[in-house]
């Protein structure tokens, strides 16, 4: 069960199994959108989000960006605005382990935050907040967004704002495109002021029909034949998902466990039998890997990246990762950020 069924099978190929969905979806309102769908500046928006934290300093709000750029810039405002108020900071950059820890945090401890995140709060991470802002995407994006508002039936509706914030562009673009089908139909079926979670529903129906009907086949059906005929030299250029931008894999020592984990790795890559070298790695391997962040491919010479060793290795010692918003893609911009 999904709150955000794709039209991946024809309609009479798929079979509900509850007699009556319509039902599930009505029960679950607990939450009204309010799309904003103008551009603004991102100063603009970092200014309104200041004012009503500061006037609603009991609230839960989690604040949804498109790049850790964007994201790390409101990170950076609101920690010189509201010194006083507890904030958290989520994104690809903090190490698995830190961002697993501060996760737990959110669930466990109710009393008021402000979450800055990426997409990646988005699906599987049960937090509960009362307002979400969200900038511009698609409609199941936006619906999944969401789902982190009143999560558990508070007494007070939550509040999701879905927001257009442009710097030199509209950050959506940096994702999704400038010509996005689906940021596109996601605009056009957003009509009203504001929308209760119950006509979410109706609201992912019309999107996906829209860009069911909007996106060629054209493509898809080479990439098919390529299949069916076993012409795997036509699929060369094929990838299911598009990275923006070649990346790294970064091990940061951020602490004494990680410093002797990292010894480990290293002793573990001197071993000459293969056979003993993948059993010792596999026993550090989820370790390891807690540690490890993915950075755009232009910082190689500054994190130390090797080819013999496969990633890069960088410690808090280095001014190249920061304990609250972790690998620091500007410099400039974080030399004063306060810790």
């Amino acid at each position: 069960m999904t709150a955000t069924m794709p039209y991946i099978f024809p309609e009479d190929g798929i079979t509900e199994i509850v007699d009556d969905p319509e039902q599930y979806h009505a029960f679950f309102d607990r939450v009204d959108l309010h799309p904003q769908l103008e551009e603004r500046p991102i100063e603009e928006y970092m200014d309104e989000v200041t004012d009503k934290i500061r006037d609603n300093p009991e609230k839960r709000y989690l604040l949804i960006h498109n790049t850790v750029k964007s994201s790390q810039q409101v990170y950076r405002h609101l920690r010189e605005e509201l010194p006083q108020h507890k904030m958290i900071y989520l994104s690809t950059m903090v190490t698995p382990k830190e961002r697993l820890r501060r996760i737990d945090r959110i669930k466990v401890n109710r009393e008021p935050v402000v979450v800055i995140s990426t997409q990646l709060v988005e699906a599987g991470v049960d937090i509960d907040v009362d307002v979400v802002y969200r900038d511009m995407a698609p409609m199941d994006s936006v619906v999944q967004a969401a789902g982190r508002c009143n999560r558990n039936f508070g007494e007070t509706r939550g509040q999701v704002y879905l927001v257009n914030l442009v710097d030199k562009r509209p950050f959506y673009t940096y994702i999704y495109g400038y010509a996005s089908v689906l940021v596109n139909r996601t605009r056009r079926v957003l009509d009203q002021l504001n929308i209760p979670e119950s006509g979410f529903r109706h609201l992912v129906d019309n999107f996906y029909r829209q860009v069911q009907s909007g996106i060629s086949n054209d493509e898809s059906g080479k990439i098919l034949e390529h299949l069916r005929r076993m012409e795997f030299s036509g699929l060369k250029d094929f990838k299911l998902i598009v990275e923006d931008y070649p990346k790294l894999d970064v091990y940061v020592e951020d602490d004494e466990e990680a410093a002797e984990i990292w010894k480990e790795y290293l002793s573990v890559r001197e071993i000459k039998d293969w056979k003993e070298r993948r059993i010792r790695y596999l026993k550090i391997k989820r370790q390891l890997l807690e540690h490890v962040v993915s950075v755009p491919e232009s910082y190689r010479n500054q994190v130390g990246w090797t080819e013999e060793r496969g990633m890069g290795h960088i410690t808090s010692e280095d001014g190249l990762y920061h304990p609250e918003i972790g690998f620091i893609r500007d410099q400039t911009t974080f030399s004063t950020l306060i810790v």
